[in-house]
């Protein structure tokens, strides 16, 4: 995948004389970034009563971008400013929302929130995308700013325990992007009592496989969330280690518990997990190693020295 790094400055501009009302005149833009300053999705018209989104209400007025993209690159949406109480929703279509045939994302505010933010989307094909601002219980002003950035690295998908991922390095400017295949993964590999850790009852197999090997002694321990704010998720993690060989990591895990493991559903709004000393939620200090359904999430890192390899199951 190429990552393209552009320098244009930001276009201010305002729109409270535009009138935004179907895809026919959609605020049409062919390059980014763009800044729009004092935007209003009220007095804009409700022309798009249907569209491939979940959980977006249709019966309110939009305001709509349409944007001609070159494809192969990832784009920021910060929504920010709405009123309290809106509940301003963005979601953005591979063409006009009463006819696209996908969701590529769909982002929430909170109802006491003022903002909303797609952190990256990936416009893979050339062409015409939609973005559309639209608010569940009452019309806003706001602020929409859309940029491109650089790419998180995109993982193949790794189901079964021989096709481990490596993680190699810790870039927290480089989030990576794992693709999951529903379905996926060994269902007879964690045995109750023998290696499932805290994972109870009926086992739905969205496997992803990982390892790490130490490239020097201290704190080992990482975050995850749905790349996709359309989806409904309810990622847990399973940690095994330290072992000596990785030819025998599979073996390992198949015969001792995992020394981490979480069960619980995420935090609500949240849908963050992961393996931290306090956590980012609460500030809280996370000093558990297992997490059943009742948990918060979060389980401490691992005291890992240089050499020892860690084993990583993640499960949607």
């Amino acid at each position: 995948m190429n990552r393209w790094i552009f320098t244009f400055l930001f276009c201010q501009l305002s729109f409270g004389l535009y009138s935004q009302n179907s895809c026919n005149n959609a605020l049409i833009i062919n390059d980014l970034p763009l800044v729009l300053s004092n935007a209003s999705t009220c007095d804009q018209g409700n022309q798009i009563s249907t569209d491939p989104c979940t959980f977006v209400i249709l019966d309110t007025e939009e305001f709509l971008i349409e944007y001609n993209s070159p494809g192969d690159e990832c784009v920021m949406i910060d929504l920010t400013g709405t009123a309290l109480f809106s509940s301003t929703f963005v979601t953005v279509y591979d063409d006009c929302p009463d006819v696209a045939t996908s969701c590529l994302v769909r982002a929430t505010a909170e109802i006491f929130e003022t903002r909303t933010q797609v952190r990256s989307l990936f416009l893979n094909q050339p062409g015409t995308y939609y973005i559309m601002v639209r608010n569940a219980i009452q019309c806003s002003d706001f602020n929409i700013k859309i940029e491109r950035i650089d790419c998180p690295i995109i993982f193949p998908p790794a189901s079964v325990c021989e096709e481990a991922l490596p993680i190699t390095g810790c870039d927290v400017s480089q989030p990576s992007i794992i693709s999951v295949t529903q379905g996926a993964g060994d269902p007879d590999f964690l045995r109750v009592d023998i290696n499932s850790g805290c994972w109870l009852g009926v086992q739905r197999t969205n496997y992803v496989w990982f390892y790490m090997e130490a490239q020097a002694d201290g704190d080992f321990g990482f975050l995850l969330r749905s790349a996709n704010s359309d989806e409904t998720s309810d990622i847990d993690l399973q940690v095994w280690g330290p072992i000596s060989d990785l030819s025998q990591q599979c073996d390992f895990a198949q015969v001792n518990e995992p020394i981490r493991s979480t069960w619980a559903d995420e935090a609500p709004g949240y849908d963050l997990t992961g393996l931290v000393d306090v956590s980012p939620i609460t500030n809280r200090a996370v000093t558990d190693d297992c997490e059943f359904e009742t948990g918060d999430g979060f389980v401490r890192t691992i005291d890992v020295k240089e050499g020892e390899i860690y084993l990583i199951l993640v499960n949607d």
